[in-house]
């Protein structure tokens, strides 16, 4: 899951929407959104489609690039709050950990 969240907070999002846009139609299917986000992370398909559906503010079946900058506004804090919750529990156990981009 940390490496589809640090790909969804790329420091370029526009840069990471155009990697995923395959067709470059200047929207993402899921398919896409599946390719680009899922990769061998093994993020479930119901885990992406929940956050792809969530991102899909005009519930097209398609995610504009202002969709997707807006969606990352969302998945900013709840990123911050996850790096909180692991270093917490990672200092605890003296594990190290990498930690995901801070919103700009």
């Amino acid at each position: 899951m940390e490496g589809f969240l640090q790909a969804l907070l790329a420091v370029d999002p526009a840069a990471a929407f155009a990697r995923a846009d395959i067709d470059g139609s200047g929207h993402l299917t899921f398919d896409e959104w599946q390719l680009a986000f899922g990769g061998e992370e093994g993020v479930e398909t119901d885990v992406l489609r929940a956050l792809f559906d969530e991102f899909d503010a005009d519930q097209n079946g398609c995610v504009s690039l202002a969709e997707f900058q807006a969606g990352l506004k969302t998945v900013r804090p709840l990123a911050t709050g996850l790096d909180v919750m692991k270093k917490t529990s990672c200092a605890a156990s003296g594990s190290k950990t990498l930690l995901l981009p801070a919103s700009p």
